[in-house]
């Protein structure tokens, strides 16, 4: 189970640790492909849900969350296509990143 650990210490860079308690800064990862995946998913089928369902502001409520799912869903790609380091990506991550 993850927890986040916060730094008293304001100049901290890594104020924020996911993992275990203990974690050392960028030891563990929350974020990844799959959890990427599955809030993109998710967040499309909010979407989707509310443009069948057609209440009053629905519609535009689609409208103003759609950028967001979009950019969920390239952050999908992105994970899909990370490399090994930090400055190993491959023309399908560096096109998304443009985007």
């Amino acid at each position: 189970r993850a927890q986040w650990r916060a730094s008293l210490d304001p100049g901290d860079a890594h104020s924020f640790v996911c993992g275990s308690t203990s974690a050392a800064p960028g030891e563990a990862m929350c974020w990844s492909f799959e959890v990427t995946l599955a809030a993109a998913s998710l967040e499309t089928l909010f979407v989707l849900a509310l443009g069948l369902r057609g209440f009053r502001n629905d519609h535009a409520n689609v409208a103003l969350v759609l950028p967001f799912v979009l950019q969920e869903w390239l952050q999908v790609l992105l994970w899909a296509h990370i490399g090994t380091s930090s400055i190993d990506c491959d023309a399908v991550n560096k096109r998304t990143s443009a985007a």
